[in-house]
C-alpha cells in the first residue's frame, strides 16, 4: 500500500527546523558560483574574437579563492549534520524518504566541497572524480544520438512548425520586447496565481542583478536563501518570456515549492529537473511557433573533453558538428558557450586528466529521460524534478500517484496568460501597485 503526499508533508512539520536549518547551510553552497572563472566576460570576449578569425586556443582560468575557502570551512559543519541525521530513526515510510533524501543532499554538499577544494589546489585529476561522483558522465548510447542528431542539424532545419496561437498574437509576442523589471513583474505574477491556488507556499524574491550572466532559479546561492536572479541588462521578446515563464517558474521553481513540501532538498544532479524544463521549452513552443528542442551540443563537448581533448581541440572538433549556416562570431560564440560549459571549474585547459564538468548533460539526456517518464504515464512525478533517478524511483515505489495529483502544485501552464496579463497596463499597474 503506497503513502499518500499529505502524509510526507505531515512527517516534514515533525522535522521542520533542522530540515531548515540544513537547508540554510547546503544551500549557502551553489557549484555554478565558485567554477565560474574570474573575470570570464573578457576572457570570453576575448577568446570569441580569435576563434571568429578561425584561431582556436586554450584560455587561462582563475576562481575565486575567498570563496572556494569559505566553502571548505563549511565541512566540518556540514558533516556534523550528517551524522545528526543518520543517527535519527525513520519510524515510518514518509519518515524514511525524509531521512534517505536529507542524506542525499548533505552528501551532494560534501561533494560540492571537494569540488571546491580540488579547484583551490588546482587539482584537476580530484576534481574530475568528484564531479564525475556528483553529476555522472554521458551515458555511451546518449553520446551516440548526440552525434546523430547534431549530424541531422548540420545542415538546417527545413520547414516551419505550426503554431497555435494567432498570427496576430504571434506578431504581437515577437515585436514586443520586455526589459528585466519587466520579466520580474511577468515572473512574480505568475507566482503569485499559483499562492493563490496554494495558501500554504509563497512567492520567491526576485532580483535584478549585475552580478549574474543569465536568468537563473537560485535554490541554492551564498546568501543561503532561494531567489531568482535576472541579469540588468535582459532584454527578451514575448515569444523568449513565454518559453522562459514555462521553463523558470512553471517547471523549476514549482518542482522546488513540491519538493520541498516533502523535505527533499534539491540536489546539483539536475538530469530530470532542466530535462522537465526542456519538455516545457519544447510544448511552449511548438505552442507558439518557435523550435525549441534541446541541442546536442553540450553532449558532445562533454564527452569530447572526457576523452582528454584540450579546450581549443574540443572546440575545433565540435565546430564540425554546428549547422553550415552558422558562420562568423555567431558560430565562435555558440562554440565558446559549448566548450566553456564542459571546461567550468579546471585550473589547466590543455585537459591532461580528461575532465569534463558534466552537469549540462541534464538538457539533452534529461529531455530524453523526462518524456520517456510522460509517455510510460508516470508525468505526474516530474513535479518532484529536483530529485535525481534514485530519489524519482523511491516516490514512485512510495506515494500514490493519484495523491500528487490532488496534493501537489501541480502545473497550470499559465505562460500565454502572463503574457496577456503583461499586455494588459491596467492589470499590470494595478498587480505592481499590490506587491509594493
Amino acid at each position: 500500500m503506497k503513502i499518500t503526499l499529505r502524509e510526507c508533508k505531515k512527517a516534514v512539520k515533525k522535522v521542520e527546523r533542522i530540515l531548515r536549518e540544513i537547508m540554510m547551510l547546503i544551500y549557502s553552497i551553489n557549484p555554478v558560483e565558485f567554477v565560474t572563472p574570474d573575470g570570464v566576460s573578457k576572457i570570453k570576449n576575448d577568446w570569441i574574437k580569435r576563434a571568429a578569425a578561425g584561431f582556436f586556443d586554450n584560455p587561462v582560468f582563475t576562481y575565486n579563492e575567498q570563496l572556494l575557502k569559505k566553502i571548505v570551512g563549511m565541512e566540518s559543519a556540514i558533516e556534523k549534520s550528517f551524522r545528526v541525521i543518520a543517527a535519527y530513526e525513520a519510524k515510518s515510510r514518509a519518515a524514511k524518504i525524509i531521512y534517505e533524501r536529507t542524506l542525499r543532499s548533505i552528501t551532494d554538499a560534501l561533494l560540492s566541497i571537494k569540488m571546491a577544494r580540488a579547484i583551490l589546489n588546482h587539482d584537476d585529476l580530484a576534481l574530475k572524480e568528484a564531479v564525475e561522483a556528483k553529476y555522472g558522465v554521458p551515458e555511451e548510447s546518449i553520446c551516440i544520438y548526440a552525434v546523430a542528431k547534431a549530424l541531422e542539424l548540420k545542415k538546417g532545419k527545413t520547414g516551419e512548425i505550426e503554431m497555435h496561437i494567432t498570427k496576430e498574437f504571434y506578431e504581437q509576442l515577437k515585436t514586443t520586447t520586455f526589459n528585466a523589471e519587466e520579466i520580474r513583474i511577468a515572473f512574480l505574477w505568475v507566482m503569485h496565481e499559483y499562492c493563490k491556488r496554494h495558501p500554504d507556499i509563497k512567492p520567491w524574491v526576485v532580483i535584478i542583478t549585475d552580478d549574474a550572466s543569465a536568468i537563473d532559479v537560485r535554490d541554492k546561492n551564498s546568501s543561503g536563501e532561494p531567489m531568482i536572479v535576472i541579469p540588468t541588462s535582459r532584454v527578451v521578446t514575448g515569444l523568449e518570456l513565454v518559453k522562459l515563464i514555462g521553463h523558470e517558474i512553471e517547471a523549476h521553481w514549482r518542482s522546488s515549492i513540491n519538493a520541498l513540501s516533502i523535505g527533499a532538498l534539491k540536489l546539483d544532479d539536475e538530469l530530470i529537473y532542466e530535462g522537465l524544463a526542456k519538455v516545457m521549452d519544447v510544448m511552449w513552443g511548438e505552442r507558439i511557433g518557435v523550435d525549441s528542442e534541446p541541442v546536442p551540443y553540450y553532449i558532445i563537448a562533454e564527452k569530447l573533453a572526457l576523452s582528454g581533448k584540450s579546450f581549443a581541440e574540443t572546440a575545433n572538433e565540435l565546430d564540425r558538428y554546428l549547422p553550415d549556416d552558422l558562420t562568423g562570431e555567431a558560430r565562435a560564440k555558440k562554440l565558446w558557450v559549448y566548450t566553456y560549459r564542459a571546461f567550468r571549474g579546471i585550473s589547466d585547459t590543455s585537459n591532461p586528466f580528461g575532465y569534463a564538468f558534466t552537469k549540462d548533460r541534464a538538457y539533452f539526456e534529461g529531455y530524453k529521460y523526462a518524456r520517456e517518464l510522460i509517455e510510460n504515464g508516470q508525468d505526474v512525478y516530474l513535479n518532484f524534478s529536483t530529485l535525481d533517478k534514485e530519489g524519482l524511483k523511491q516516490l514512485m515505489d512510495s506515494i500514490d500517484p493519484a495523491s500528487i495529483r490532488q496534493e501537489a502544485v501541480n502545473c497550470e501552464y499559465l505562460a500565454i496568460r502572463a503574457l496577456e496579463f503583461m499586455f494588459d497596463s491596467e492589470r499590470r499597474e494595478e498587480f505592481v501597485k499590490s506587491i509594493a
